[in-house]
């Protein structure tokens, strides 16, 4: 997957990206500048050249939403339909990020990547890696 495509997803929302000094780090992205963002949303792009990403990392944390298992879904279904991550299936992904947004933590695969939610009282996490 390229990360361009993953960025696209990330800015769609209205977070801002940059590309930090840092080894295998393509890309980093955060809402924590935009005002009306009623979450905190922040993403990572891993991998060694934007056509070879080896892995995505999502966080939502809570600000001011008082459901906010209900509040982070949207952005989280987003992002788990928009990924063609190494040939993942977009309604499973959804149906993966639906029902585990309680989920302390939950894994599967799909396509050939291992998809891992981890949710707590104040952030939800979404790590896609290859399988």
């Amino acid at each position: 997957m390229n990360s361009d495509a993953v960025l696209i997803t990330f800015l769609k929302p209205g977070l801002e990206c940059w590309q930090p000094i840092t080894m295998g780090v393509l890309y980093r992205c955060s809402g924590e500048e935009n005002p009306d963002l009623t979450l905190l949303y922040e993403g990572e792009i891993t991998g060694r050249t934007n056509d070879k990403v080896s892995g995505v990392d999502v966080r939502v944390f809570r600000r001011d939403a008082e459901d906010f298992e209900q509040a982070s879904q949207p952005f989280l279904g987003m992002i788990a339909t928009q990924l063609k991550y190494r040939g993942a299936d977009k309604k499973q992904a959804y149906e993966f990020v639906n029902e585990n947004l309680s989920s302390d933590k939950a894994t599967t695969t799909i396509g050939e990547a291992t998809w891992t939610m981890t949710s707590s009282d104040g952030s939800k996490e979404l790590t896609i890696r290859p399988a």
